[in-house]
């Protein structure tokens, strides 16, 4: 097997300040995802990397270029979106997925219409503790996580490119030049 930087990896920031975004997002999914974080960090130590503005001096902010890299270079990658609009969600989401970790995502709603089905091609959770205990359980088990973790890169192929979202915007954009 392939050796790994980190098990397990969060590419975000901290939204604690008092800057515009911060102050924007809902406060318990920011809480959210601090305590997720946090729980991940305290138990997989130093094979949890976290990359990101607002987390410490100790924690470096992630050019985009290098999340691929990130991402390639661990075994899960962790999604948690900050906000819950309809037809919505984190690019992070999509990254994890095309670079073959494993996605380890916290549920939100129609998920199921981005084709996300948990144990299936992602593991979904609700609280920090399952979050801890799906990355427990999934690095326990190599063949689950490997199958699992392949079956989100065929989604990301198959189903969520640059040119699969071309052709769904083309029909937005005959749609809206039939109505004018």
């Amino acid at each position: 097997m392939k050796a790994y930087k980190y098990d397990i990896v969060f590419l975000g920031s901290r939204y604690n300040g008092k800057d515009q975004f911060s102050t924007s997002v809902k406060q318990h999914n920011a809480k959210l995802r601090e305590d997720t974080v946090l729980a991940l960090a305290a138990h997989f130590k130093e094979r949890f990397g976290l990359f990101g503005r607002g987390w410490g001096d100790t924690v470096q902010p992630v050019r985009l270029q290098d999340a691929a890299t990130i991402y390639k270079d661990c075994l899960i990658g962790l999604s948690i979106s900050l906000v819950d609009y309809e037809c919505y969600t984190s690019d992070r989401l999509f990254r994890i997925l095309g670079c073959g970790a494993l996605l380890l995502v916290k549920s939100f709603p129609d998920m199921s219409v981005l084709g996300l089905r948990h144990g299936e091609n992602c593991l979904a959770w609700e609280t920090p503790e399952e979050a801890v205990t799906l990355a427990k359980d999934a690095l326990a088990n190599h063949d689950t996580l490997d199958g699992i973790a392949q079956a989100g890169a065929k989604l990301a192929r198959e189903h969520h490119t640059w040119q699969v979202r071309m052709h769904e915007l083309a029909a937005y954009v005959d749609a809206v030049r039939r109505t004018r």
